[in-house]
């Protein structure tokens, strides 16, 4: 019976991601016919993105679980779709950009996940997940591993404006606006991720990020 839900499970994920490179090479071609050097840039990059679970998951041997996907998912879709694809990013509400901070916010709760997965990874011996860390470091290095990602990022938009002569990065207000936002996201993920390790088990946790078959052992001191 576990078996078969988790074929059914594995093929409503196959369906799910296959739409959602769908939904971005439609607006991706279309950008592409109108030589819109920015959208074809955020479009390819988030495509490209779409691979990376796949890619990691076979360089690690490791099967990340379906929550964390969908929430993978649903980030490059707000970037893609309703950023990229329909130009929400120049709606301006009460002079602010409301999709560029929701993306910038997600980007760190997105990014604070995937910082611990990398702890993690860093810490696999032979096949086997072994965590024995203070829990406070495990939240210090995700935090700061997210924000590391938030700037290099600025850099990227920075560099890209240099060599492709577009404005993707915008004026020093909107870098800091931006990594104000992604550190929000950051702490508010940090936070939430340390209540839980307080109130629940920590395997809770690790099979939030992974799906069961993985083998591990944690302790938190």
């Amino acid at each position: 019976m576990k078996r078969i839900q988790r074929d059914k499970r594995e093929k409503i994920e196959f369906f799910l991601l296959q739409f959602l490179r769908i939904i971005i090479v439609i607006p991706l071609v279309w950008k592409i016919i109108a030589l819109d050097r920015y959208n074809i840039i955020n479009l390819g990059i988030s495509l490209l993105l779409t691979f990376l679970p796949e890619w990691l998951e076979k360089a690690w041997k490791v099967k990340f679980s379906s929550g964390l996907k969908i929430v993978y998912w649903l980030f490059l879709i707000a970037n893609a779709v309703f950023g990229d694809a329909f130009d929400f990013y120049g709606w301006v509400v009460f002079g602010v950009y409301p999709r560029d901070i929701m993306l910038h916010f997600l980007s760190g709760l997105v990014l604070t996940l995937f910082g611990f997965i990398v702890f993690y990874r860093l810490n696999n011996r032979r096949g086997l997940w072994e965590v024995k860390v203070s829990k406070g470091f495990l939240i210090f290095f995700a935090f700061y591993f997210s924000i590391t990602c938030a700037a290099f990022w600025e850099y990227l938009e920075f560099l890209v404006d240099q060599i492709f002569w577009i404005v993707m990065g915008g004026d020093l207000e909107d870098t800091v606006r931006d990594m104000i936002c992604a550190t929000l996201g950051s702490i508010i993920t940090v936070i939430w991720v340390n209540k839980k390790l307080e109130k629940t088990d920590p395997k809770w946790f690790f099979n939030f990020l992974f799906k069961r078959e993985s083998t591990m052992k944690i302790a938190y001191k």
